[in-house]
């Protein structure tokens, strides 16, 4: 793991048991040409324009912040997605993307950068902020779900790097805007220090409760959508740029071959059936299709046997009760093992 020095600005290559305590950014982006690379800090300088260094970059400010930050609450050194990751290397990106989630977990406290919002006297920052705190991007992206999620800390700033508060202060405001319970969002909501590692804690959701927090999300990239969620179910893939909404079909066969979760299927649950984006696949187009998913739960089916998947060369095969219409004799419906959490006598079906 490579980590940025917050006094020196120098990055250091670190072994997994030799890792410092340290901060880590979340942000979102503004132009690749705008933020601090890789390259830039680590070789001398990057030439832009007619012969300015990258400290002249606008992303540059950001690091300064994010730097001082870290060092105001003891950390001496911080992840930072733009510059601590070599993203001309493609085996260095995959590694990456499938250890974000456990960098953020890992993490003394996350540094919630919303560039959006504006700054405020400090005394005016709780109660000012609030209508620019529910608009800002950083509650619209994809990546920032995980960064969200995995960190036990999470520290809010506006744009001049003012704090407004924590996600256990702003539980909250964040439940309101994001649809996250706050027994997901914060890890002492229960009054349970040490409830297990951050996937033990999200799996206690199901598949679609989580695929339902990022139904609202959007990434530059379509094959991002899926990629920046493999830690929210923790399954690994590797990244293949290029394949677009393949990537989101391919998370979710390894998402089967994790767990018998029927909650999987359940997309475009409180929708007509002729109003499901592609009634031809039994796999979702998106996360966006689990938009009405939140609260549905796996539940026993009484007098059957577990649900089962699987993954082979012919397609998905599974094992689910099936039931016939009566009023419409040539429709059938596969039973789902999953229901709503507010109906504990209802089930989920879904028309073969």
């Amino acid at each position: 793991m490579r980590l940025l020095n917050a006094t020196t600005f120098e990055i250091g290559s670190f072994a997994d048991d030799q890792i410092p305590p340290y901060a880590i950014l979340s942000h979102t982006w503004a132009s690749q040409t705008s933020e601090v690379s890789f390259h830039d800090v680590h070789g001398a300088t990057a030439p832009i324009g007619d012969g300015g260094s990258f400290k002249e970059k606008t992303g540059w400010a950001k690091i300064e912040g994010a730097c001082a930050q870290s060092l105001a609450r003891g950390c001496e050194h911080i992840w930072i997605d733009t510059c601590c990751v070599d993203k001309s290397s493609s085996a260095e990106l995959q590694e990456s993307i499938n250890s974000m989630f456990r960098w953020y977990a890992g993490a003394e406290i996350c540094l919630a950068f919303l560039s959006d919002v504006p700054g405020t006297a400090a005394e005016d920052v709780d109660v000012g902020a609030e209508d620019s705190f529910r608009r800002a991007r950083w509650f619209t992206r994809g990546w920032t779900l995980q960064e969200l999620l995995a960190p036990t800390t999470v520290e809010f700033f506006n744009r001049d790097w003012k704090s407004l508060g924590t996600k256990d202060s702003l539980s909250e405001v964040i439940q309101d805007i994001t649809g996250i319970p706050p027994q997901y969002l914060c890890w002492d909501s229960l009054g349970i220090w040490g409830m297990g590692s951050g996937h033990e804690r999200l799996s206690r959701a199901s598949v679609a409760d989580r695929m339902s927090w990022a139904a609202g999300r959007q990434t530059t990239r379509s094959e991002d959508m899926a990629y920046c969620l493999l830690g929210l179910f923790g399954v690994y893939m590797p990244m293949l740029y290029g394949e677009g909404d393949r990537a989101f079909a391919r998370l979710q066969e390894e998402i089967m071959k994790e767990t018998d979760d029927c909650t999987l299927l359940s997309w475009g649950y409180a929708q007509l059936w002729n109003d499901r984006a592609d009634t031809r696949t039994i796999l979702a187009p998106n996360p966006a299709a689990f938009e009405h998913c939140g609260g549905l739960v796996p539940r026993r089916l009484e007098g059957f046997s577990r649900p089962w998947f699987s993954l082979g060369q012919q397609g998905l095969a599974l094992s689910l009760p099936v039931k016939d219409d009566r009023k419409y004799g040539c429709v059938v419906y596969a039973i789902l093992a999953c229901g709503p959490s507010v109906s504990t006598g209802s089930l989920v079906a879904v028309p073969l």
